[in-house]
């Protein structure tokens, strides 16, 4: 499993390397300590990430399965934390854990439809930290201008072709507090499926 995932590592290294990408951060993201952030995207939507935001100090929420113990293992490669488990397979002790390395000073990230969807469709999970903490939800997206899309994943998995122009978005910072009664999973989901519209539109621009 170790030498799958190092050499896994190493070819999205290599392949990060062919892309041309273009960051966008919300002033209002820039304004806020980012540790204290709780990131929200599709699951199909996450392979641009990896090899771009390693020294960022996130957390990250990976699938109790064998596959999640491999991209926990590549993860690490790069430099994120990780925290094992789901909304299915131990969840309640995922939140937990995911609590205890916000107290120490790490960001959060979900993929909220994972892991294995309906997709578009997110898991209470990141609303629950973030009653708990304070902390807003970013809703974070990429997309590119050439990409292969897999329609056979649930997840509709994209892979941008090398040399392809690529846009790594995150957007403004949403508190739970916004709502009266409080944001609700189909908020979110509208929350992350604008900002991904919104992607793609972009990426057709650079």
């Amino acid at each position: 499993m170790e030498i799958v995932a190092a050499l896994a590592a190493l070819v999205i290294k290599v392949y990060s390397w062919t892309l041309k990408p273009t960051f966008y951060f919300h002033p209002e993201l820039e304004k806020i300590d980012k540790s204290k952030v709780l990131y929200g995207f599709w699951e199909g939507r996450h392979l641009m990430f990896i090899p771009y935001f390693g020294d960022w100090k996130i957390c990250v929420l990976i699938d109790a399965s064998w596959v999640g113990k491999v991209l926990i293992k590549i993860l690490r490669w790069f430099g994120f934390k990780t925290v094992m488990g789901s909304a299915k397979r131990k969840g309640v002790s995922a939140m937990l854990n995911l609590k205890k390395e916000l107290d120490k000073g790490y960001a959060s990230s979900f993929s909220l439809d994972g892991p294995r969807g309906p997709i578009y469709k997110s898991k209470p999970g990141i609303l629950f930290l973030s009653k708990k903490t304070g902390y807003p939800i970013v809703p974070v997206t990429t997309s590119a201008n050439r990409a292969w899309v897999i329609k056979s994943t649930w997840c509709h998995y994209m892979i941008p072709k090398p040399f392809a122009k690529c846009y790594l978005a995150m957007g403004k910072p949403v508190y739970d507090g916004t709502k009266e009664n409080g944001m609700t999973t189909e908020d979110v989901d509208r929350l992350v499926t604008d900002w991904t519209n919104e992607a793609d539109k972009k990426v057709k621009e650079l």
